[in-house]
């Protein structure tokens, strides 16, 4: 009944914003979806990954229950092995970094060792004040080494970055992260590592087509970190947009230059959608329920993105979270995709 509802509600906006012509898996763009049962974790959400030999190697947010007593609420990441039809093959793993406030994990590979960034919260409730730290981790011992905060904010809130690595002209990783897409702002991480960032690009072009979405639905805001695809980085965004029934968070995708200084090239013409979409019900058992107001929000939430091969094509298998109590991969035809997207401008 819930989720007959909740179909119902999303119909009504989808006619009311005019965005019932959604992409959907009838285009053949989303080939399917799932959820990813961590067991121990029925909440576990907002995950990225890495392919492995034995599959894939993901990190997910774990929020424990929310306290009346002291109103606070710790949110910590953990390591979990995936075989290469993402069933768990071991037990999750709590990771130390050296923190109890630790969000939305975002995994990418430098020099063949995997680093993760992610949001440390510094201070809540009641307003959130957190930054970006950033650190090795080792894969086999499943450990996070010593966590590094990036020393760069424009304010309070630093949250999705989007990291991605180029190789240099001395055949060395530069580590990179997209500090906002509007405007198109490129951070570039000191060689050492030791948390010094300085901006490194300023990109004026593709805001006419950015603003576009953004003017239908929501500011851009960052999701999957980017990877190289052919001569251009690739990587699937969020946008939120409210109704007077609730919020919506979606989900596209976009593209940029392989070289400095990563000029914006394409962006999706209308957000992604597909069947089952927010459909994890949200028990009581969340940290926030019943915290967020009268108005109920509906999310998908791009983290994770790994290219693959089914049936002897390319595809993007995106995870995500979604309504910040599950994870759900979204299995994309890569050449479709590419087709549905417009010329930043």
């Amino acid at each position: 009944m819930l989720q007959f509802l909740m179909s119902i509600i999303l119909f009504i906006v989808f006619i009311q914003f005019n965005i019932f012509s959604f992409q959907s898996e009838k285009s053949g763009l989303v080939i399917r979806s799932f959820l990813i049962d961590i067991p121990g974790y029925p909440m576990a959400y907002n995950p990225s990954f890495l392919k492995c030999d034995y599959g894939y190697s993901v990190v997910f947010r774990h929020d424990p229950l929310y306290s009346k007593y002291t109103e606070t609420s710790n949110s910590f990441l953990c390591h979990v092995k995936l075989d290469k039809f993402f069933n768990c093959i071991s037990r999750p793993v709590l990771l130390d970094t050296g923190n109890t406030n630790s969000e939305d994990p975002r995994l990418f590979v430098v020099k063949d060792n995997a680093y993760i960034s992610y949001t440390r919260v510094i201070k809540w409730p009641p307003h959130s004040n957190c930054d970006i730290c950033c650190s090795e981790f080792d894969l086999l011992k499943q450990k996070v080494k010593k966590s590094v905060s990036i020393k760069y904010s424009e304010g309070d809130v630093e949250k999705n970055w989007v990291p991605f690595v180029v190789l240099n002209e001395n055949c060395d990783d530069d580590i990179y992260f997209v500090y906002k897409y509007l405007p198109h702002r490129i951070l570039k991480l000191s060689a050492n590592l030791d948390g010094t960032a300085v901006v490194a690009y300023d990109n004026k072009n593709g805001s006419n087509t950015l603003k576009k979405w953004e003017d239908k639905w929501g500011k851009i805001r960052g999701g999957t970190p980017a990877i190289l695809i052919n001569d251009e980085y690739v990587a699937f965004f969020h946008s939120s947009f409210s109704t007077s029934n609730a919020m919506y968070y979606v989900m596209g995708v976009i593209t940029f230059e392989s070289k400095p200084p990563f000029r914006i090239k394409k962006i999706s013409k209308k957000p992604i959608y597909f069947n089952d979409m927010y459909s994890k019900r949200v028990t009581e058992n969340a940290w926030f329920y019943g915290k967020r107001g009268e108005k109920p929000m509906y999310v998908i939430f791009p983290s994770g993105l790994v290219i693959g091969e089914e049936d002897g094509k390319d595809v993007f298998y995106v995870l995500c979270g979604e309504n910040d109590v599950g994870i759900r991969c979204v299995v994309i035809d890569k050449e479709i995709l590419f087709t549905t997207l417009e010329r930043a401008i």
